[in-house]
């Protein structure tokens, strides 16, 4: 069966008896229809965090800034990394995921004097560190230094110098080279966004020579692996855009065959990238000087040749430091940003989105945290791939400009609900392998629905549920008639 026609025709009746492929708990329930041709419960869960997980005990002591964090998979932990604001100093801790709350170790110290400043961190699979990179408030240099993590405790190796007059540094790794790659605006050269590969031996990591990937001055730089090609894809923002070039690392060595491609010739900041190797699309997001609207922009890759969909906006208001990065786990198969929301008293929010073509559907966004999240204390997210959770690390506002380092977990939100595959709404409880009533598309379903607002547009949620809610996986079936009846549209 192909076609909704196919099942039945039209003008006949509209309620259809079907097999349940699981057990359908009442009457009123949407049902999708299977590749058997069987009926089946919308199975789904809205995205949602975890309970909020702090290191340390005093935001006083703390007073965290320039946050960032990067998952282990050989220890399965979560490292954060963060300026400790009262002491000038960098900390780190290791988190351990339980459910979708997440507990630290004790903290312990990565760097001496001069405030580390703009942090990124990456872990090397290969190596199995982690590695976090930033820029000293003391000297302008950027360093790097690579961590081990044993139980819930980490050790540090000795500081490398990445640059010595660089801002705004970004880790990213290769898969396939098994190299740290570090985007960065090189201050000391026009600020052009340039590029290193780091090789890590033992405790320590060393740099190969400076790569620029595109000779015009830039707000800020970014880097992330695209898996499919092998391929790094470098970002930064300009007066004149934010774009892309594709580079491919070899030794200690990046290189450029291709050009720097805009997705946008607006002004603007923090341009980012994540490869979604579902859709096979890059996918970028930055924040325009003119307002900060959230916006995202998917992008398909011949060679080294990128060619950009349209703008899409998924946040009218203030965006500040948008990251992105794509949840490959099975059955999620989302992209996820996380901004700093100044609109909204600086509540750090996430917000996720499916791929088609070049377009983005985003789903409705989450806030979380509690407003007075300090601008620079929302870092990028890290995927554990060990449970399919993603770690957000933010800081919000104790009270007297005083940040808690935090984090909180996140689950993506998923559903058996498409466009196509609803089919009616039940008309009675159906166990699993009964047969039961259906009022397909195309009738007026009665049973089981109360309190419905006559001529609203109802849909079908993506935890089975039925509301006047349209954003995110819901899917139109129709227009109630009365408190208790839906006319449901017929759709092929």
């Amino acid at each position: 069966m192909t076609n909704l026609s196919d099942l039945f025709p039209a003008g006949a009746g509209k309620q259809v008896s079907f097999v349940a492929d699981g057990a359908i708990s009442a009457a009123g329930k949407p049902v999708v229809l299977t590749a058997l041709g069987k009926v089946a419960p919308i199975t789904g869960a809205d995205a949602a965090y975890g309970a909020v997980g702090e290191i340390g005990t005093s935001a006083t002591t703390e007073n965290a800034n320039w946050m960032a964090c990067a998952y282990d998979a050989n220890a399965d932990k979560i490292v954060v990394c963060y300026e400790r604001g009262s002491a000038s100093t960098g900390y780190s801790a290791v988190g351990t995921v339980s459910g979708t709350s997440i507990s630290f170790g004790t903290q312990a110290e990565f760097t001496g004097t001069g405030s580390p400043q703009n942090l990124s961190m990456a872990y090397d699979a290969n190596a199995q560190k982690v590695v976090v990179a930033y820029t000293s408030s003391s000297n302008a240099y950027i360093y790097a230094k690579v961590g081990t993590v044993s139980g819930t405790t980490i050790s540090w190796g000795s500081e490398s110098t990445i640059d010595s007059n660089g801002s705004s540094p970004f880790l990213a790794y290769d898969a396939n080279a098994q190299k740290i790659v570090c985007a960065f605006v090189d201050v000391g050269n026009s600020s052009y966004p340039s590029a290193y590969v780091g090789t890590i031996a033992g405790t320590g990591i060393s740099w190969g020579a400076q790569t620029v990937y595109k000779s015009t001055a830039a707000t800020s730089a970014s880097c992330a692996y695209d898996a499919t090609n092998q391929t790094v894809l470098c970002c930064s923002s300009h007066s004149s855009g934010s774009g892309v070039n594709i580079g491919s690392v070899s030794g200690s060595s990046i290189s450029f065959s291709g050009s720097w491609t805009a997705f946008t010739t607006d002004n603007g900041y923090h341009a980012r990238a994540a490869w979604d190797s579902n859709a096979q699309r890059i996918v970028a997001t930055y924040s325009k000087d003119s307002d900060l609207y959230g916006r995202a922009y998917v992008g398909s890759v011949s060679a080294t040749t990128i060619t950009w969909g349209s703008e899409n906006v998924y946040n009218a208001a203030s965006s500040y430091r948008p990251h992105i990065i794509f949840n490959s786990s099975t059955g999620v198969n989302k992209i996820y940003i996380v901004y700093g929301n100044p609109g909204s008293s600086g509540v750090p929010t996430g917000i996720t989105a499916t791929v088609s073509g070049l377009t983005t559907t985003f789903d409705t966004a989450v806030a979380f945290g509690s407003p007075g999240v300090d601008s620079r204390g929302t870092g990028k997210p890290a995927l554990d791939t060990s449970s399919g959770l993603i770690a957000n690390v933010y800081a919000p506002d104790a009270g007297g400009y005083y940040y808690m380092p935090s984090c909180k977990m996140f689950t993506t939100g998923y559903t058996s609900l498409t466009a196509t595959n609803f089919i009616g709404i039940s008309d009675a409880a159906i166990l699993d392998t009964a047969s039961g009533n259906v009022t397909i598309k195309g009738g007026i379903a009665a049973t089981g629905l109360t309190s419905l607002t006559p001529g609203s547009d109802y849909y079908a949620q993506g935890d089975g549920t039925i509301s006047t809610v349209s954003t995110g996986s819901a899917v139109k079936i129709g227009k109630a008639m009365s408190a208790t009846s839906i006319n449901l549209e017929y759709q092929s």
